[in-house]
């Protein structure tokens, strides 16, 4: 046997079954991605939504405040003492039965008509819109915080959203839901131009897949005078190290693949100062928590308003 054979056989012995032993458990874990993947969230998510929501209350009730002295800038409502308000990603708070509403979350309007699907794409739709139901708690309800002489029209992707919404209508028994719309933020073509008081929209910008487009619906659905209420997590703004892991995550894949989408590396005060908003406001917050790692990955958030 010459030497390069026993080099071969010394690298096979040595390193063949570890490499062997890596390949199969990549292949398994491919195999059960979405279960092992289940899994993980529904674990991780129970501590992250109690650690996001009790450090984001502050800021939502400061950001929420204005809308109880605000009037409507449509003469009807006015005199009615109304607003309009519409919402983007509907967030329904920590006690969503993700057991309910297990199909899939609509890809577009026109994907939602009477098709008749696969059982193991049916499967598949259920896996993902349960994955998005999850991150859809960690935001913690924004509803609660709009007044009372709210008029409110929802808009988001999943379609039995409003079905959960029905069932549990007790919980914002003080609003009135006019509409619900099963769109994204980027086609808002069920809502007319210069028809809303207020859009609120938090945690939408991360991971939308057009976010130049996502902002001009916003600006075209308000009426002239409308505020926009917005809360995003982004990206460090100073070159630390922290910055380069949000770049990477994102850029790679990683982390849009697992968490829905959603981007660590996105800058949304720039995105919204190009969108031609006037008497732009906003403040920078950090939201750190010892006992969930991963939220420190986005740690730093911008909250403010914009007016149309």
């Amino acid at each position: 046997m010459s030497a390069s054979d026993m080099l071969i056989l010394s690298y096979i012995s040595s390193y063949g079954l570890p490499i062997l032993s890596l390949l199969g458990l990549i292949l398994i874990l491919m195999k059960n991605f979405k279960k092992v993947k289940r899994k993980l969230f529904t674990k991780f998510l129970t501590k992250f939504e109690q650690s996001y929501g009790e450090a984001m209350k502050i800021h939502k009730e400061a950001l929420f405040a204005p809308l109880d002295k605000l009037e409507s800038l449509d003469w009807k409502l006015r005199n009615e003492g109304l607003i309009r308000v519409l919402e983007i990603g509907v967030r329904t708070g920590p006690h969503q039965d993700l057991n309910q509403g297990s199909e899939e979350q609509c890809p577009r309007p026109a994907a939602c008509s009477n098709t008749l699907l696969s059982q193991e794409t049916r499967l598949s739709m259920m896996v993902r819109s349960k994955f998005r139901a999850l991150i859809r708690c960690i935001e913690g309800e924004n509803l609660k915080y709009y007044p009372r002489n709210s008029r409110v029209t929802l808009v988001d992707k999943n379609v039995y959203l409003q079905s959960y919404l029905e069932a549990n209508s007790s919980r914002i028994s003080h609003l009135k839901v006019e509409r619900f719309i099963v769109s994204h933020g980027d086609d808002l073509r069920g809502v007319p131009s210069n028809s809303v008081d207020v859009v609120v929209a938090t945690l939408v910008l991360c991971s939308a897949a057009n976010v130049g487009a996502v902002l001009r619906e916003i600006r075209r659905v308000l009426a002239p005078g409308g505020k926009y209420y917005f809360m995003e997590h982004v990206h460090e703004r100073s070159p630390t190290f922290l910055r380069t892991v949000q770049l990477l995550l994102s850029a790679s894949g990683l982390w849009p693949a697992v968490f829905d989408g959603c981007h660590l590396d996105r800058d949304a005060a720039r995105s919204i100062e190009r969108a031609s908003f006037k008497d732009l406001s906003y403040k920078y917050v950090s939201v750190e928590d010892s006992r969930v790692p991963l939220l420190n990955l986005m740690k730093s958030h911008l909250i403010g308003s914009a007016t149309k």
